[in-house]
């Protein structure tokens, strides 16, 4: 029989080997820092920022956790924090810890976004209005900038940024118009001037079979304008709710639909994941959660400058995922990355996609080992062009008092 000592010793061994290369997986995956909830962010609860600081250009990343820190949202566990880990020493720290009630935010969604120095985010509860807040962290001080209205309930995905005006664009899942199958509202495009703290709403949705429902994430080019989906709604109709959209807001304020899923073999429907924009080509990338060939999710591109939609990938052919979460990101050399469920291990994978004479198809396949070391979660990659490392959030990690499905885990990997 192992002694204790041994058996410790042969675990550690085993879980290191894990780290380095997961069975039947290309690359090396690394968990660099695992959440542990109580005081500790638990369950990461939007895409990670990624900057290199400082004359060292030290690698940095920045996120949110839904629970965790302290305050009394969900049974106690927590309100959410905002975060910060070095990528050289693995060292996290937490910013911020709401507190929710009036005066501050509770459970961060979407994400931070860093301008100036200081970050930016929103969360889904607190503020006066207890629909949730617009604030600003500054090192470790937090300004509540402002509070959202009932046309803006449930803010969802990353928020886009104006540095000349200093101004914030959001996106809420619901509130606004009531109309059709909107009980709880359709949502908003929304926007705030992080000066003022005042709010205006851009869009409200109407919801199938007229327009979209449910926005989720915003980008901005450098003509000012502002492209999204909606996860529903639309003029056809999947599921009882709407396949879907694609949908600008010009720089002048104009909105107007881009594309309408229609789900079925020849396109997605279901897009839960923000849009990724190639400034050289004005193509917007983006992914699907359902439909396709093979009914697994899709990779779609619509090229702004001619107004064409087209699915370039269909899950199912090969790589082993299903329904694609999360963001897209380039490489260096053009590749598309991102992160779906599925894999080997059933815990998710990351997936690149490679294009040659015009198509798309599966590269690079790493399936997430699950357990301790993490599973796919809800959110995509982060790209350091001087390394070649990504960096994501994984959902499990180490069991906790606080967390009894895993608090969540940060990782690198690198093809």
């Amino acid at each position: 029989m192992l002694s204790k000592k041994l058996t410790q010793i042969l675990l550690v061994i085993l879980f290191a080997v894990l780290a380095i290369v997961p069975a039947r997986a290309q690359g090396t995956y690394t968990p660099i820092y695992t959440f542990q909830g109580g005081t500790d962010g638990s369950g990461s609860s939007g895409p990670l920022w990624f900057a290199l600081v400082g004359t060292l250009k030290v690698p940095t990343l920045w996120g949110t956790t839904l629970a965790g820190g302290n305050g009394g949202c969900y049974n106690n566990l927590g309100c959410g924090t905002v975060f910060q880990v070095n990528a050289s020493t693995n060292k996290e720290k937490v910013l911020w810890r709401f507190q929710d009630g009036p005066n501050d935010g509770a459970a961060p969604v979407g994400g931070v976004l860093r301008a100036g120095g200081a970050l930016y985010g929103n969360t889904g509860g607190g503020g006066s209005t207890g629909n949730g807040a617009v604030f600003k962290l500054s090192g470790t001080l937090e300004t509540l900038i402002g509070s959202l209205p009932a046309s803006a309930v449930g803010p969802s995905g990353a928020m886009a940024w104006n540095g000349t005006t200093k101004t914030l664009y959001g996106t809420a899942g619901f509130g606004g118009l009531t109309t059709g199958q909107c009980s709880s509202g359709c949502g908003s495009v929304f926007k705030v001037n992080t000066i003022t703290g005042v709010e205006n709403t851009l869009h409200q949705f109407a919801g199938y079979p007229n327009d979209g429902r449910e926005p989720w994430g915003l980008i901005r080019d450098a003509a000012g304008n502002l492209y999204g989906v909606t996860s529903i709604g639309g003029v056809s109709l999947c599921n009882g709710a709407g396949c879907g959209t694609i949908f600008e807001i010009s720089s002048a304020g104009a909105y107007s639909t881009l594309h309408n899923f229609s789900g079925g073999t020849s396109d997605g429907w279901l897009p839960q994941n923000g849009l990724l924009l190639d400034a050289t080509s004005n193509t917007l990338y983006g992914s699907t959660g359902s439909g396709g060939t093979y009914n697994k999710g899709t990779v779609f591109s619509y090229d702004l400058a001619t107004n064409t939609y087209a699915v370039i990938y269909s899950f199912g052919s090969g790589e082993s995922g299903t329904d694609p979460i999360g963001g897209l990101v380039f490489d260096s050399a053009g590749n598309l990355w991102g992160i779906a469920y599925g894999g080997f291990n059933n815990a998710g994978i990351i997936f690149e996609l490679t294009k040659s004479a015009g198509t798309w198809t599966t590269g690079t396949v790493f399936s997430f080992p699950g357990g301790v070391q993490g599973r796919a979660g809800n959110y995509g990659l982060v790209y350091d062009g001087t390394t070649g490392n990504f960096y994501g959030t994984a959902a499990g990690g180490a069991i906790t008092a606080n967390c009894k499905f895993g608090c969540g885990v940060v990782f690198k990997y690198h093809q």
